[in-house]
């Protein structure tokens, strides 16, 4: 038991690169269509109130925020790493811990807003 296993690597299925390919495409395109919003509020007069640096600010997270996606659930898509504990990772994320999550987090952000 001294020893320490080396994690084997495994090599991704065909699924996997499909998957990795939709969740790039998908957030590359939502990147491009919040950042063409983005400048567009930004330059269109009709947007130059409240209403418009809010939404445009908004657009810009979205933005960011679908760049961050891409770069980081693609390759862990293609690489098959479980994200935060991967021993424990088949005990957490079970149908129903994920239902639980869910409901958590949507109680929660209806409690905050």
């Amino acid at each position: 038991m001294g020893e320490t296993e080396e994690a084997k690597f495994v090599m991704p299925s065909m699924l996997d690169c499909i998957e990795a390919l939709l969740v790039s495409v998908t957030a590359s395109f939502g990147f491009l269509v919040n950042i063409a919003s983005f400048f567009v509020m930004v330059r269109s007069d009709s947007f130059r109130n409240s209403f418009g640096y809010i939404t445009a600010y908004q657009a810009l997270c979205r933005a960011s925020l679908l760049l961050i996606f891409a770069a980081w659930a693609t390759p862990w898509t293609l690489l098959l790493i479980a994200i935060g504990f991967p021993m424990k990772y088949r005990i957490m994320f079970t149908n129903s811990a994920t239902f639980r999550y869910l409901i958590f987090i949507t109680a929660y952000r209806d409690l905050t807003i």
